[in-house]
């Protein structure tokens, strides 16, 4: 009886042992928090943020939603502060609190609901059904969304300014279906405030 007993305990244990060696013995698990991003201009803004969160050990995951000006970020519960998330915020050039989820958002609120009716018409006079007009529009936002992403990513590689970066991209994305947005004015006004 006496050796069953220690068997058991020794099983125990090895368990136990094993359990911490797999999740980490002083890791609580992941949080997630959801931060206010102030100052985010584009999708340009998206990936400085993005890399800034990247950064900081023990964060897991962050995503930019730069139509929410918000940033979603999972941390090891105890490797990482909430204030320290917010000072790489600052770092990269924004600010940023925790947003208070019972706080409503009226703008993307009110965007979201001009949307829906734009595809309430537009169902009606095509005979398509909204839900196919919904899906496709996210698909298409997503991919410009990326398309964007990639050409920030790229110009500021290059050492491109955020500005310059933000509106060359619009413009090439514009261009590509015939709207241009680039008149003389910004860039005279550059030149001459170079030329000081």
């Amino acid at each position: 009886m006496r050796k069953y007993c220690v068997f058991t305990v020794f099983t125990l244990l090895l368990g136990a042992i094993s359990i911490i060696m797999a999740y980490g013995g002083s890791k609580q698990g992941l949080e997630k928090v959801t931060l206010r991003i102030e100052g985010i201009t584009s999708q340009c803004c998206t990936l400085a943020i993005k890399d800034a969160m990247l950064k900081v050990n023990g964060v897991k995951k962050a995503s930019v939603i730069f139509e929410d000006a918000e940033a979603v970020i999972e941390f090891e519960a105890g490797e990482v502060s909430v204030d320290q998330l917010i000072l790489a915020v600052k770092k990269s050039g924004y600010e940023a609190l925790v947003k208070k989820m019972d706080k409503k958002d009226e703008l993307p609120k009110k965007i979201e609901k001009e949307i829906e009716n734009e595809f309430k018409r537009l169902s009606k006079k095509y005979k398509i059904p909204e839900k196919d007009l919904k899906e496709h529009w996210n698909f298409v936002r997503k991919e410009a969304e990326g398309v964007f992403e990639r050409c920030c990513k790229w110009a500021l590689s290059r050492g491109m300014l955020m500005k310059d970066a933000e509106d060359y991209c619009k413009s090439a994305i514009l261009a590509a279906i015939g709207e241009y947005f680039w008149d003389k004015e910004p860039f005279d006004q550059t030149n001459k405030n170079e030329r000081k």
